[in-house]
């Protein structure tokens, strides 16, 4: 299954994510960015 807590600090592509936020701020869109974490 492999690690159990596998990292994720670079879990997208940051070009990618440098790209939406630009597309978003050329349309007056807010974004937030943060952590989510689910429990279970």
């Amino acid at each position: 299954f492999g690690p159990r807590f596998p990292p994720v600090g670079h879990a997208y592509d940051r070009q990618y994510s440098s790209q939406m936020k630009q597309i978003a701020s050329k349309h007056n869109l807010e974004l937030r960015e943060g952590v989510y974490c689910g429990l279970g």
